[in-house]
């Protein structure tokens, strides 16, 4: 929770006050326009509004999904009514409304933003790998929540550059669900770098992406399906593609990790924290705790998207 940013006379409250204020006010308040913004360029201008939807990602889980889905549908129409044709999907309205499939009919396109978040927190990261005087292409990196959206494309941004990457899925659908639908991500991750255009002009030697490339050129996955699992196979035998759901096993290997879950709890102990390391929160609500630089060596962590 992060209610100080919109009221910093909170800020000296800790999070069971917070929680108790969020839920007296849960159900009371209707969504309603926080604030407005105008954005101009020498060309054009764009206007928006910044509606809030009065319930915390825990509420909106433990809520009757049709009642979250009819108060985010609320907030949408509100934006709607004040001018807007297209309506962006914050935090985790996004999750709640399956990706904006429950808002079709809330009188305007609805849009998550997710590239954009995933392309914004790979350039944040790289910026803070910079600040430490090293790089993706030099790093170590790890993607928590590889199996949703913004995971995926995390990670197929990161393959162009990193030379170990590392897939973490959920444990709560089953270990063995998610190592299967991770295995059939990093196939994807395959089909898309080799038949992607210009490929060669965007992948670094040295990097997962650039091995897969050397593999493809084989197996000509084009005439044969199953190549793309032999790549796959083969990335992992060789160490270059990790896939697993054990955060207290695979963290302390990674010096670069992204947390795009849709978990509402922190997920990360500063036991498991490779020292030295930047971690890429880039989950609303967030999975690192905000003071865990203090209770680890030298780690950076930065808000992603």
């Amino acid at each position: 929770t992060e209610y100080s940013q919109f009221d910093h006379s909170l800020t000296s409250l800790g999070e069971p006050e917070l929680d108790e204020i969020a839920n007296r006010l849960g159900g009371v308040l209707e969504p309603f326009v926080a604030m407005s913004c105008c954005i101009e360029s020498a060309r054009s201008t764009a206007k928006g509004v910044f509606v809030t939807v009065p319930f915390t990602a825990t509420q909106m889980n433990n809520l009757p999904q049709s009642e979250t889905i009819e108060a985010i549908k609320k907030g949408a129409e509100i934006g709607v009514s004040l001018g807007a044709k297209i309506v962006g999907l914050g935090g985790y309205t996004s999750i709640a409304t399956r990706g904006g499939e429950a808002l079709k009919d809330c009188g305007a396109p609805t849009t998550t933003g997710n590239a954009m978040t995933a392309v914004s927190a790979v350039d944040q990261m790289r910026s803070a790998l910079a600040s430490k005087s090293t790089s993706l292409a030099q790093s170590v990196v790890s993607v928590v929540g590889a199996n949703g959206i913004v995971g995926q494309s995390i990670a197929l941004l990161s393959i162009l550059e990193t030379p170990k990457l590392l897939l973490i899925g959920s444990q709560s659908r089953g270990p063995e669900r998610s190592i299967l639908r991770l295995k059939r991500l990093a196939a994807r991750l395959c089909e898309h770098l080799l038949f992607m255009p210009a490929r060669k002009e965007v992948v670094l030697r040295g990097s997962v992406a650039h091995e897969m490339l050397k593999l493809g050129d084989k197996l000509n996955p084009a005439s044969d399906g199953a190549a793309l699992e032999c790549i796959v196979s083969q990335l992992i035998q060789s160490g270059r593609l990790v896939l697993g759901t054990r955060l207290d096993r695979l963290l302390p290997f990674c010096d670069a990790s992204f947390f795009a879950t849709s978990s509402t709890h922190d997920l990360v102990e500063p036991k498991i924290v490779k020292p030295g390391s930047v971690l890429c929160d880039v989950s609303r609500p967030g999975n690192i705790p905000r003071d865990i630089e203090h209770h680890c060596v030298d780690v950076l962590r930065i808000n992603g998207g």
